[in-house]
């Protein structure tokens, strides 16, 4: 059993693995380095994958606004 979250964020993607996810309180989050864009609406891009290869796998993308620099975001809470 892997868990995987996927993250793109206009620049690159990024990919954590946890072939052995200990069980406990999970907090995703996304944090902005800031852009160089003052018209446009900066985006990232998550996927998380639970129980990958299994009949109980779950995909999740949550697609974030980001808006000031050195802004941490919350995306998901979970227990495992």
């Amino acid at each position: 059993m892997v868990h995987w979250i996927w993250i793109h964020d206009g620049v690159r993607t990024r990919i954590f693995a946890m072939p052995a996810p200990v069980h406990g309180r999970y907090q995703v989050y996304i944090n902005y380095y800031g852009g160089r864009s003052e018209t446009e609406l900066t985006t990232a891009q998550l996927t998380l994958i639970t129980d990958e290869g299994s009949v109980n796998e779950k995909q999740e993308t949550f697609i974030v606004p980001m808006r000031n620099a050195g802004e941490l975001t919350l995306v998901k809470s979970f227990d495992w």
